[in-house]
């Protein structure tokens, strides 16, 4: 008895699928199983308007593919409905297909068109003139070479005798010896005429102390105002970053003024001193750190 009334309800389906439209199959179903509109689009999140125009017929208000079929897929699945056919009652309402044609004809790929045929010919012989070119080219390029070769002129080798390659290395070298011994002679003697010019009186004298500069140089260890003038000249005069160092000239009345005074480090010959602190750190004058020092 089950199986005589699912035959009979799958009998009733395909005739309502084949007398009734695709907006009818689906209201019917809905008023059914006591379903409204507002539910359908909730659940499905698909808009009402939609719903209606499906429900309607309305084929304007229908997205076009893909997504009005999408909904039309999605609304027949929500109702339990077969979604495939009524996919192909919609086809056929709006003339995809005709009633007698199954839906994957309407999927065959077009013919070529007669442009896109000459398109490709067209390729197809550049392609091949552009090989032919190439291969002519490699064909040719041995034989360029090989005249290449031919046309090169190889000098003959020279025949240098023995005797003459030895005097000819020979006489720079005794030249060469008798000028050193010529130089030397000349600086021996220019030696003992200094030796015999020098006189008693004037190994007696002393020789005069050599006045020297001590060398001064300011280095930063951290970023800080620094002013250095010169005679009243300002010699620079801004803010400097860490790692900047300044070789202070030896002549004039020189004097520094610094913001941070601990970020300022003067070196003296090689050796760091003190010069300026936190009350003596404005128009310090660095004249006294680099008199001018006596060396025998």
């Amino acid at each position: 008895m089950q199986k005589k009334r699912e035959e009979q309800e799958e009998q009733e389906d395909i005739i309502e699928y084949e007398t009734s439209t695709m907006g009818e199959i689906l209201r019917n179903a809905r008023l059914k199983q006591g379903k409204t509109l507002r539910s359908a689009a909730d659940e499905l999140c698909i808009r009402r308007f939609y719903l209606e125009a499906i429900e309607g017929m309305d084929f304007e208000n229908i997205p076009p593919a893909p997504y009005g079929t999408g909904f039309i897929r999605s609304y027949a699945q929500y109702l339990g409905l077969n979604s495939e056919r009524i996919l192909l009652s919609y086809r056929k309402s709006i003339g995809e297909i005709d009633n007698g044609t199954p839906a994957e004809k309407t999927e065959t790929p077009a013919s070529p068109k007669i442009s896109h045929i000459i398109l490709g010919l067209l390729g197809l012989v550049l392609l091949g003139g552009a090989w032919i070119w190439n291969s002519n080219r490699t064909a040719e390029q041995p034989i360029e070479t090989e005249n290449f070769e031919n046309d090169v002129v190889v000098p003959e080798p020279e025949i240098i005798d023995e005797s003459d390659e030895q005097k000819t290395e020979s006489a720079p070298v005794a030249e060469t010896s008798e000028t050193i011994a010529v130089d030397e002679t000349s600086k021996t003697e220019a030696n003992t005429t200094e030796e015999t010019i020098e006189t008693p009186a004037e190994e007696a004298q002393e020789t005069p102390k050599e006045e020297t500069v001590s060398h001064m140089q300011m280095k930063l260890v951290g970023p800080t105002w620094v002013e250095l003038k010169q005679n009243g000249k300002v010699l620079i005069s801004n803010v400097y970053k860490k790692g900047f160092t300044y070789d202070i000239p030896a002549e004039g009345n020189i004097t520094v003024s610094v913001g941070r005074y601990y970020n300022v480090e003067f070196w003296l010959d090689g050796q760091k001193i003190k010069v300026v602190t936190a009350m003596h750190k404005k128009n310090v004058s660095l004249n006294q750190y680099m008199q001018k020092q006596k060396r025998n």
